[in-house]
């Protein structure tokens, strides 16, 4: 997990990070909670100071902490992400989508309406809402013309519909497509949204997808990575995700 961290947004190879900066954010890398706990227990002002080397905050390494080599923990359930809310909450409207913090996001919409059509390394804020889970929140972007199909600017190319299956928010996938979200876009490998509920044995949204729409013949443009639906084929090794 670690290795593949290191060629993602969130590489902790730090430009001018003290030692105690650069362990902190090696044990949110290496999802070591015990290690997070200690050190912010000793200085909690890591959670504000540390940054990555592309200038991203301890909330948004902690944020894309990977549970295996392709998906992610979802925000509520991220144990060290929320060590890190705890002593530094979102300082902007972007982290707090990520994080799904409702109150904060729509404070920070109503300060600046016009961010709601901002991105940040390449995701809008309807992706980032999309991956913490929160459906109030993916409702409030959307009401507030957030743009349904965005596509990421990096090269996974994936949509919010497709963020929102990188932490298996199941739930907030049928309230975008019940909103029009596109069940058959391809992003980096020709990968689906109904790929990503196959490979996470989410059946109810399987049969969802498909009755939406969702191309049953869908194919990558690596065939042998395209084990059926709840297939006992194993699962390949590799980090196509990270924005």
């Amino acid at each position: 997990m670690t290795h593949l961290l290191l060629h993602s947004l969130v590489t902790i190879q730090l430009l001018s990070a003290t030692p105690e900066e650069t362990r902190f954010l090696e044990a949110i890398t290496k999802d070591d909670v015990t290690a997070v706990r200690s050190l912010l227990k000793e200085d909690p002002s890591l959670a504000r100071r540390a940054k990555s080397a592309r200038g991203s905050s301890a909330l948004m390494v902690a944020a894309y902490v990977m549970t295996d080599s392709e998906y992610f923990y979802p925000p509520a359930k991220n144990e060290i992400l929320q060590e890190v809310i705890r002593v530094a909450p979102p300082t902007d409207v972007f982290e707090a989508c990520l994080v799904g913090d409702l109150p904060r996001a729509t404070a920070f919409l109503d300060k600046e309406p016009n961010a709601i059509r901002g991105d940040k390394l390449g995701w809008s804020l309807l992706h980032a809402a999309a991956y913490s889970g929160n459906i109030d929140l993916v409702k409030l972007l959307i009401s507030r013309g957030a743009v349904l199909d965005a596509i990421a600017t990096t090269k996974y190319k994936n949509t919010p519909l497709q963020t929102a299956m990188l932490t298996g928010q199941g739930a907030v996938a049928r309230v975008l497509v019940e909103a029009g979200a596109d069940v058959n876009h391809k992003q980096w490998e020709g990968f689906t949204v109904l790929h990503d509920a196959a490979r996470q044995g989410n059946l109810d949204l399987v049969r969802f997808l498909i009755k939406r729409g969702a191309d049953v013949n869908a194919r990558t443009i690596h065939p042998r990575r395209d084990p059926g639906p709840f297939s006992s084929e194993p699962r390949p090794s590799r980090d196509r995700r990270r924005a």
